[in-house]
């Protein structure tokens, strides 16, 4: 529905909020400048696109876009991004369909190399020159862990797409989780997808170790990470009830708290 994210040095989250399929209308936004327009339309070449909800901390920023009848096709998508700096980013796409129709929905994440670690649902991704699509970003090269977390009926697809032009030069690789069969008005569907950005040094198969999902009700999510001498637990409840799971007990629409602080 044309909400792109992508992870860059120093800590930056870059929203392509724009119908991707025209490259005239190539438009990249940064976090500030979501945040400057909180609340409002963000304006073309985005189609109907609001920022809901930003709240940025010393450590960590959550953010909810919404695109409401995105090319016509009367789908509603909201896009969450709970992000701790320096650590980790947790993306939540929600979908909700207007009423009965053969439909398809999921998340799809591009990288320039990609290697599977632990099980179906994780991939190591590299950046050898870190892009959008096809526009480049001064930044160096990356790895990052993605994680899409189990949902009920889905599938995940991972393939390689080929070179369109020698000047602009998309990431290749593709990871897709996707729902499809019969929606109707009630039908609403919520996907996870976890990145943890790490160096050379670490392998995708530890950083997979210490990722625990301790509830995913198909629509409230607490996972927690173990990195280096940190403890990271994040929730994010939609609902708004009080949850209470292995130790987490928590009425917050969301939290995102370092429980064991590193040295």
């Amino acid at each position: 529905l044309g909400a792109l994210c992508q992870l860059t040095a120093g800590g930056a989250v870059v929203l392509h909020a724009n119908d991707y399929r025209d490259d005239a209308q190539a438009q990249d936004e940064s976090m500030p400048v979501v945040k400057r327009y909180s609340g409002g339309v963000l304006g073309e070449p985005c189609t109907h696109a609001t920022v809901s909800h930003f709240t940025d901390y010393q450590r960590a920023t959550v953010a909810h876009a919404d695109w409401r009848d995105a090319h016509g096709w009367g789908v509603n998508q909201q896009r969450r991004f709970l992000f701790v700096k320096n650590r980790f980013l947790l993306v939540r796409d929600r979908v909700a369909f207007p009423g009965p129709m053969l439909a398809a929905a999921g998340p799809v994440w591009h990288g320039y190399d990609v290697a599977r670690t632990t099980g179906a649902h994780w991939f190591d991704l590299y950046w050898r020159e870190p892009r959008g699509l096809a526009w480049k970003y001064k930044n160096p090269e990356q790895y990052a862990l993605l994680y899409l977390l189990p949902k009920p009926n889905t599938q995940i697809d991972a393939w390689k797409e080929p070179t369109y032009s020698a000047q602009y030069t998309s990431p290749p690789y593709v990871i897709a989780q996707k729902w499809s069969g019969s929606a109707t008005a009630d039908t609403v569907r919520w996907f996870d997808s976890l990145l943890i950005p790490h160096g050379k040094e670490r392998r995708g198969e530890e950083l997979a170790d210490a990722v625990t999902v301790l509830y995913d009700d198909g629509i409230a999510v607490a996972v927690q990470l173990r990195l280096g001498e940190e403890t990271w637990l994040v929730v994010d409840y939609p609902q708004g009830k009080r949850l209470t799971v292995k130790g987490l007990d928590t009425d917050a629409a969301y939290l995102l708290a370092r429980v064991q602080p590193g040295q």
